[in-house]
């Protein structure tokens, strides 16, 4: 844990990770599950790279404790929606508190607002308050004051007066862009990407997770029913992992075209 992979040297029967102040490793398999930024699917595919989906995620977390008591009765014992008046839609659900506590008073209100933005209004948004601009997102308290109250002043515009109540007495709200990331393979030699280090599909799909024990699944079952072919079971894993990553991303894409088209205020809550 914490320690770097600086290389590694894939060979016929075996990979050999060069890891950053420790002793190589070797291994008869290597499974990078690097994340949705992951160096080792740069190494393997270069020509890679996200594809910014148009729009962008803004989020933000307030204590149950700290937010209006009217706020908690309209969203409590729900998973609200509301489409915006210019296209994207803002959702809101309880989440647990400190220490995973999820008694009423404990637990936080979780929001997610995803929002048109050109390459100008990404810029603007991915800047910090200290002036730098951030790759992919900004971090949690690092939003300008400016920023803040132009994204409050939005939500009174676009959505419901009670979800743009919850976004101006949000502290800290961050931001994130939505990309696709689709690969060809996964397998490269005895080296397979694994969950967001292979494909990265956008949020509406509610799958990233499931995708990537998906992956894993695959994986172990082909794995055992190669016996010692490691290199048949990497092949058919691979296969089903393909399979499975394209049908999410073509999901997620037809979930964000269709809301991103949407114009309406009125939320309902399920």
């Amino acid at each position: 844990m914490g320690a770097e992979i600086t290389d590694i040297a894939p060979e016929a029967a075996r990979v050999i990770a060069a890891v950053e102040g420790r002793e190589p490793v070797e291994s008869d398999i290597l499974i990078a599950a690097d994340g949705a930024n992951s160096p080792l699917r740069r190494r393997f595919l270069p020509h890679v790279a996200p594809r910014y989906a148009g729009y962008v995620a803004w989020r933000g977390t307030l204590d149950e404790a700290g937010a209006p008591p009217r706020l908690v009765s309209f969203l409590d014992d729900a998973f609200t929606f509301c489409e915006a008046r210019s296209g994207g839609h803002m959702l809101v659900y309880f989440i647990p508190g400190d220490g995973a506590d999820v008694r009423p008073g404990r637990r936080r209100l979780n929001w997610v607002w995803y929002v048109g933005a050109g390459e100008q209004e990404l810029d603007r948004f991915l800047t910090d308050k200290d002036g730098r601009r951030h790759h992919a997102s900004l971090p949690q308290g690092m939003a300008s004051s400016a920023l803040i109250a132009e994204i409050c002043k939005l939500a009174r515009r676009e959505v419901h007066s009670m979800f743009a109540e919850l976004v101006a007495a949000t502290p800290d709200a961050f931001v994130q862009t939505i990309v696709d990331v689709v690969v060809p393979q996964t397998v490269f030699g005895r080296v397979m990407l694994l969950g967001d280090a292979a494909f990265v599909v956008r949020p509406h799909t509610a799958g990233a997770t499931a995708k990537a024990a998906h992956d894993a699944w695959v994986l172990g079952r082909n794995l055992g029913r190669a016996k010692r072919n490691y290199d048949a079971g990497l092949k058919a894993a691979e296969s089903l992992q393909l399979d499975y990553g394209n049908n999410l991303i073509r999901y997620g894409i037809a979930l964000g075209s269709r809301w991103a088209s949407t114009r309406t205020e009125r939320p309902t809550t399920p």
